[in-house]
């Protein structure tokens, strides 16, 4: 699945676009596992997010943020 909605704390945000989709395979030892990387767009930010595999865990790794999300 794609992601349909981020929660920052209090924030929440749809997502509005997908703009990108990377595979990562094999860039990554065995123990970490791969990941996919979601490039999206929200009301006011865009994100990069990461989903491990592995753990089935969600990071942002990367925010052009025009709405204050620090």
């Amino acid at each position: 699945g794609t992601p349909r909605e981020i929660t920052w704390g209090e924030i929440r945000l749809p997502v509005t676009k997908l703009t990108a989709v990377r595979r990562e395979d094999s860039a990554y030892r065995i123990e970490v596992g791969p990941r996919t990387i979601f490039e999206v767009e929200t009301p006011g930010a865009t994100l990069a997010l990461c989903f491990q595999h592995r753990s089935r865990r969600w990071t942002v790794n990367g925010v052009d943020d025009e709405v204050g999300l620090s």
